[in-house]
């Protein structure tokens, strides 16, 4: 090492810089010591008392007796194994008990073989000999602590040399890149003087870094003080004449001459009287009897005042020169010095954090990282891809990527390693391509592999590699995951099917009965009955309708489910709409003396855009639970106008509440309070559900506050935008004279019930049971509207319907209302490409047959009617 070199070094490690980067090795040698050693120590100490126990085994298998021997004889050759001096006792157990033994004996009795005794010092080994014979070894641990010791020593001696040498290497180029440039800036700025100075190399001048630039500051900074001392010396020999200020004095201090620059600025004098701080200077010069210089500052300024001793004339001469701006420069210059070298430290500890926290990462990588250069060649292995492949990193280093492929693979990609990674062609560079991997064992296995190229070296720099990392994965669970959710997504789809098939066949199957239950007891109805008949024939409705309910529940809770439910937006009014569910709730209400009330809080909203059927179901549900279950008081309904489109309606009873550990269970499928209460008031348990679902798919909340014995109170929240002008509610549907209606119907009793009510309602009936009948009357009287079932034997109403639609006009053009018990969204789509105005899903009331002609009848709004 250079003289210079080694002088700048000492120097370098003796600043406060050098210090704080020593200070900062050391800390790293004694971090480094404890991850490696600790370790080491613990690892190895595991092993060395596996091998004892190895070894004491072996020994005492060699030392055992024959089964006929005697105690004698087992004592004899218990005493060879004292012999080794890691054995310190012996002992034989027979059925658990000591028969024989010598040294320092176990204390344990094992049943089985195994080391059971390890008090510190001394481990207790057990040795089954025969099904009642155990032979117990107790073994001295310090050889092994000894042994431990002296390994860890020459460990813990190899990492400090090791860690010696790299704080060396760091040293030599801490020291040759920064600490030798700042002492010789140092020594720049400590020995400028005019005339006598020495500037910066040329070297350090044509530096493009910022020691360059700090290099190039302090020449001319020299250079400007140089000039300026050269300049004060000159003016000193012009007194009178010198812009600076000049003084003479006694040696006492006393003003003997002021030139005129030393009056005019202020500070210097005070009359006659110079400033105390020159006064002190003098006599200290006159003291000493030597040139003596001191900074002063006056005002705003800085001077350097140098006072020079005329000892035989016995007076002083104190030139003074303005050095401010250069005070300013040297402060400036001190900051960025200590900026630069906190910089430096800064970057040191950044980048060895930053190195270590790379070569942490790619350790704990859980993808294979390997890196490539341009010929394939492998320079990093780390531990996943190891762990994949089953390669060590010294078993492929150096060693070609194509190793890692199957034959088929490596063959089409080993010449793409080597001619296109650099110029961008290989088929793995830049993407994610699946290949087939080999393990060490000869395994082959799926591969996913991604290679990208490190940034090229600079234009015009060293010639380097040009290196690549891929990143592998072995994807063999998730292609057998992606097996088994395809099989289970199949499996799905089957089961959804099979579902909705069997809702399908339920829906129609339970709704034909229904519709003929219904319709007879309305038709019942209205013939002559006494009291008790009537009272049978509400009760036979009342029936009915209940497991109507409880079949839409189902069908609506299935098409929530597949996601089949949607939502209509139409103008509604919200007051209107809680009017009607009111007027719907009079009958059950006055039937259990429950008083029945409105309230609107605030303004009456204005005209919305929702669904109006699905808020009139949600009402109706929370309506019809607060009667079921109030035995006597009120039922509230109440609607609550927010900001914007927000809109609050309120279910609130007198009832029997709802205990608090049910509240949480209360909204999902099939789930009543109690079982006493679902057999006492009914019920399938899913109206709350549905009301929730509805409500979410709304964007709102449903919520309830409830006290046991006291009552409930159900609310939920929408935001529903008001309509404008353009979006009023049409009106409404057309009324005209009684219609002539063909009825389209396989099943008798579902004939008679579409006769009896459309005669009731005082409309011409013609009945047909299947479809080819149908397209043939329609040719022969003229009708004003046909209802249609949709199954039928021979022709289905679908085919009819398209028949039908292909005749010219007006037979071409009547509305067909599709008359079904099939009621899913997908019926009701196919009903209308087949050409259908409506859609009617049984059982078939008065009431929903009068709103479908209304809406279906000569000259109304074509709608569907659920």
């Amino acid at each position: 090492m250079p003289r210079r070199m080694r002088d700048g070094l000492r120097q370098g490690l003796g600043s406060t810089l050098g210090r704080r980067v020593t200070r900062s090795l050391l800390i790293g040698i004694v971090v480094l010591e404890i991850l490696v050693v600790a370790p080491s120590a613990i690892l190895h100490r595991r092993s060395l008392l596996d091998d004892l126990e190895a070894d004491a085994r072996a020994l005492g298998l060699a030392a055992a007796a024959p089964p006929e021997a005697s105690l004698g004889e087992w004592g004899r050759r218990l005493g060879v194994l004292l012999g080794d001096e890691r054995i310190t006792g012996a002992q034989l157990l027979r059925n658990d008990f000591a028969v024989a033994g010598i040294g320092d004996r176990p204390d344990s009795h094992p049943g089985s073989q195994g080391r059971h005794a390890d008090d510190g010092h001394s481990l207790d080994i057990a040795i089954p000999l025969t099904a009642s014979e155990t032979l117990t070894l107790r073994l001295d641990k310090h050889t092994i602590t000894k042994k431990l010791w002296t390994e860890i020593g020459w460990l813990a001696l190899m990492t400090l040399v090791m860690a010696a040498a790299v704080i060396l290497i760091a040293a030599i180029v801490a020291g040759r890149l920064v600490l030798l440039p700042l002492l010789d800036l140092r020594r720049l700025v400590v020995d400028i003087r005019p005339g006598e100075g020495r500037g910066p190399s040329s070297e350090a001048i044509g530096r493009t870094d910022e020691l360059g630039d700090l290099f190039r500051a302090v020449e001319d900074l020299r250079r400007r003080i140089e000039m300026s001392l050269l300049e004060a010396a000159t003016q000193a020999r012009f007194p009178s004449e010198n812009p600076n200020p000049v003084i003479r004095t006694s040696d006492s201090g006393g003003l003997l001459y002021a030139n005129a620059s030393a009056r005019l600025r202020p500070g210097f004098l005070d009359g006659e009287t110079l400033h105390p701080t020159i006064i002190a200077l003098v006599r200290e010069t006159t003291g000493r009897g030597e040139i003596m210089t001191s900074e002063i500052r006056l005002g705003t300024r800085i001077y350097l005042l140098t006072a020079v001793p005329i000892t035989h004339d016995r007076y002083v001469n104190i030139y003074a020169s303005d050095v401010t701006d250069r005070v300013k420069a040297e402060i400036a210059l001190r900051s960025l010095n200590e900026s630069l070298e906190a910089q430096v430290l800064t970057r040191t500890r950044d980048l060895a954090e930053s190195e270590a926290r790379t070569r942490a990462i790619i350790a704990t990588m859980v993808d294979g990282l390997i890196v490539m250069d341009d010929q394939g060649r492998i320079d990093l292995f780390n531990a996943a891809a190891q762990r994949i492949f089953g390669y060590d990193e010294s078993e492929v280093v150096g060693q070609n990527a194509a190793l890692l492929m199957s034959a088929e693979d490596a063959a089409g990609h080993a010449e793409p390693f080597g001619l296109h990674l650099w110029d961008g062609r290989s088929p793995l560079l830049n993407g994610t391509r699946k290949v087939i991997g080999r393990r060490k064992n000869g395994a082959s296995f799926p591969l996913a592999v991604a290679i990208s190229a490190l940034p090229a070296p600079p234009p015009g720099g060293a010639p380097a590699r040009r290196l690549f990392t891929g990143v592998v994965r072995d994807i063999s669970d998730q292609i057998r995951h992606e097996s088994d959710l395809r099989k289970v997504k199949d499996e799905a789809e089957v089961a959804n099917r099979a579902k909705s098939d069997f809702l399908a066949v339920m829906s129609h199957e339970l709704r034909t009965p229904l519709n003929g239950v219904l319709g007879m007891a309305d038709l019942l109805c209205d013939t002559p009955l006494d009291a008790e008949q009537r009272r049978y024939t509400r009760t036979i409705a009342i029936s009915a309708e209940a497991l109507l309910v409880i079949i839409n529940d189902i069908l609506d809770l299935s098409k929530i489910e597949a996601g089949h439910l949607d939502l209509e937006s139409r103008p509604f009014d919200p007051a209107t709409l809680l009017e009607g569910v009111r007027t719907l709730m009079e009958g059950p209400a006055r039937d259990k003396a429950i008083a029945l009330r409105t309230s609107i809080e605030g303004a009456k909203p204005p005209l919305r855009l929702g669904d109006e059927g699905r808020l009139r179901q949600i009402l109706l549900n929370l309506a019809n639970n607060g009667v079921k279950f109030t035995e006597k008081g009120s039922l509230t309904l109440r609607l609550k106008a927010g900001t914007g489109g927000a809109l609050r309606f309120e279910v609130e009873d007198t009832g029997i509440g709802i205990p608090k550990e049910k509240q949480d269970t209360l909204f999902h499928d099939f789930t009543q309070v109690s079982a006493s209460t679902a057999r006492r008031f009914g019920g399938s348990g899913l109206g709350l559900s549905i009301c929730r679902r509805l409500v979410g798919l709304m964007g709102g909340r449903l919520g309830f506050d409830s006290t046991p014995g006291v009552g409930s109170l159900f609310w939920f929240e929408v935001d529903l935008p008001e309509v404008v002008a353009s979006q009023s509610p049409p009106p409404p549907p057309f009324q005209g004279p009684p219609l002539s209606i063909l009825v389209v119907e396989d099943n008798e009793i579902n004939r008679q019930v579409a006769l009896g009510l459309l005669t009731k309602l005082g409309h011409r009936v013609t009945c047909v049971d299947d479809g080819a009948a149908a397209v043939r009357v329609v040719d022969t009287m003229p009708f004003d509207l046909i209802l249609m079932d949709v199954q039928m034997p021979g022709m289905d109403g679908y085919e009819a319907t398209r028949l039908i639609r292909g005749k010219p006009a007006p037979v071409g053009g009547l509305p067909i209302v599709a008359m079904t018990a099939n009621a899913t969204s997908g019926d009701v789509a196919a009903a209308m490409a087949a050409g259908m105005t409506g859609y009617l899903s049984k059982p078939i009331t008065r009431k929903r047959l009068a709103e479908a002609l209304m809406a279906h009848g000569p000259g109304a709004t074509v709608s569907t009617t659920g």
